[in-house]
């Protein structure tokens, strides 16, 4: 499952708990329960796959940057020639 699906599905779990407490149509505990469970989800999210994530978007952003300044650099030679 890639990061940003399981980042939805953890807010779409989250408005789901709230839905039904606010319906009433669970008990206490057991939502908390489900809290608990929803925890280890987000410890998932937290460990190595954000990490990898912040690595991607480093790269990314540098790559960006990058592509900028030779395409600045391009066009100040295209004008210096004509």
């Amino acid at each position: 499952m890639n990061f940003v699906s399981h980042c939805e599905m953890v807010v779409f779990y989250c408005k789901t708990i709230r839905t039904r407490l606010e319906e009433k149509s669970i008990h206490l505990l057991e939502a908390m329960k489900q809290i608990l469970d929803l925890g280890s989800s987000i410890s998932q999210l937290n460990g190595a796959v954000s990490r990898m994530m912040s690595v991607l978007i480093v790269y990314f952003l540098e790559r960006t940057i990058l592509g900028k300044i030779s395409s600045v650099n391009e066009q100040s030679i295209v004008r210096f020639f004509f």
